[in-house]
């Protein structure tokens, strides 16, 4: 009983009963995750567990408590301002969003997903021009990383950067052959005309190979 493990494992069982809708397992895993907590206060990892709890319950004031709690244990903790930035995104604060994706790039900066996702939020954004900076630092770090090639070749375009832009579609159009986004960006720029010109690409849909 002594063992913070022992609640872990059981918040955990709620946990997933609670995503099932099962009457009582979110509050049993909330306290489950307490109790997880008083036997190690020190891990800053189990009130984030308790913080991905409340956000999927959309207890807005219990989950920055948590994650807040988090940070505090340990404030260059990557997972846990990445999980901030996921909350801004729901909320529809795509500045903080950027701002907290920032500070998560800067405590793993080897991380090439990091760096995507900041070059996605400054491109859903419709800052094409601070998005380069970030798809290209993922791209040093994971050369054949596709979906950043894809949107730096959208921001390259939409920068005015057509053959750099055309370079990395051409790349890609030997990586992803199959690909439709790409062959349409190809088309497009063959003909003259911007890369989406004939649609529009979601930034949270990987349409391209890894």
């Amino acid at each position: 009983p002594a063992d913070y493990r022992s609640y872990i494992s059981l918040a955990r069982v709620y946990d997933l009963l609670a995503s099932l809708k099962v009457d009582q397992a979110y509050q049993n895993a909330e306290a489950a995750y307490v109790e997880a907590i008083k036997h190690n206060p020190t891990s800053p990892s189990l009130p984030l567990m308790l913080a991905r709890l409340e956000a999927r319950q959309g207890n807005a004031k219990y989950t920055e408590d948590a994650v807040t709690r988090a940070l505090q244990l340990k404030p260059d903790y990557t997972d846990a301002i990445l999980f901030l930035a996921q909350v801004d995104i729901a909320r529809n604060d795509l500045a903080s969003a950027i701002n907290n994706t920032q500070i998560a790039a800067q405590t793993a900066p080897g991380v090439p997903s990091i760096w995507l996702q900041l070059g996605l939020l400054y491109y859903a954004g419709g800052d094409t021009k601070n998005a380069i900076a970030p798809l290209e630092q993922a791209l040093k770090l994971q050369p054949d990383y596709a979906n950043a090639q894809y949107f730096l070749g959208l921001s390259y375009a939409a920068q005015g950067r057509t053959q750099d832009a055309l370079a990395l579609f051409q790349r890609l159009s030997q990586t992803n052959p199959d690909n439709a986004d790409v062959k349409s960006a190809l088309a497009n720029m063959g003909a003259g005309r911007k890369p989406l010109d004939n649609g529009t690409v979601s930034t949270t849909t990987g349409k391209t190979k890894k």
